[in-house]
């Protein structure tokens, strides 16, 4: 591991036990044992309306996050009303302000454009602190999940004889519900990741990324759409 990634390491371990420290929300955890997320970056765009439940009123957006390598990813995160009404919101626009997020790494199945059902995967925001600048917070991304191997892992080589293993990850809730969570490992991880099997239970430490994709409207068509994907990153994982 790079000094960089040592240090970026430091700062999330110091973030989490920020938060484990404080009570931002009453009666509400941030994060649970199986599902934590933690994130810094700039607000894409302004907050827009998404739906209610419950009575709560949930807000969508995008957190521009960089990388160490200075690669930027655009995670799209979900923000309950209840969570905004806990803080001070800055009075001007959103857009462009640097937060620090906290929560879970959620999924939940939608109706897409083309009229399919696919899966929304999005940060569910629990705790938020609007920032000047991100300090000794930059760059940070950070997610790690418990959960059970659901799909058949995928071994395959990129171009240039990269290995890469795609596995699904299955993530109980409290609600008998489950968070399914695509992830992708790479290298030597990879290699070893080809090997889990359905129904082992593992635990990773990763990023949230984004991948953007050219969709065909037909596998021998010209034509197509450019889409966005979301996923975590492997850094490492342990059988459990």
């Amino acid at each position: 591991m790079s000094e960089k990634m040592k240090l970026l390491t430091r700062r999330e371990n110091a973030f989490i036990a920020e938060l484990k420290e404080g009570n931002y929300l009453r009666d509400t955890k941030i994060f649970s044992d199986s599902n934590l997320a933690i994130l810094v970056g700039q607000l894409e765009n302004e907050l827009k309306y998404s739906h209610q439940r419950n009575g709560i009123k949930f807000y969508r957006t995008r957190v521009i996050a960089e990388r160490v390598s200075g690669i930027e990813d655009y995670v799209p995160v979900m923000i309950p009303d209840r969570v905004l009404r806990q803080i001070s919101v800055p009075n001007d626009k959103l857009k462009g302000k640097w937060v620090k997020i906290a929560g879970e790494f959620s999924s939940c199945n939608k109706i897409g454009e083309d009229g399919h059902r696919q899966l929304d995967l999005f940060l569910l925001v629990r705790y938020i602190e609007f920032c000047d600048e991100p300090g000794e917070y930059i760059n940070i991304n950070l997610v790690e999940l418990t959960g059970y191997i659901c799909k058949p892992t995928v071994l395959r080589k990129t171009p240039l004889g990269t290995s890469i293993t795609d596995i699904h990850i299955a993530i109980n809730k409290s609600c008998a519900k489950s968070n399914y969570i695509p992830c992708i490992t790479w290298n030597a991880v990879a290699e070893i990741a080809s090997l889990l099997k359905v129904g082992e239970r593992i635990k990773i430490r990763g990023r949230i990324q984004s991948r953007s994709y050219f969709k065909r409207v037909s596998p021998n068509s010209e034509e197509g759409i450019w889409k966005t994907a979301y996923e975590v990153s492997v850094a490492r994982f342990d059988l459990i």
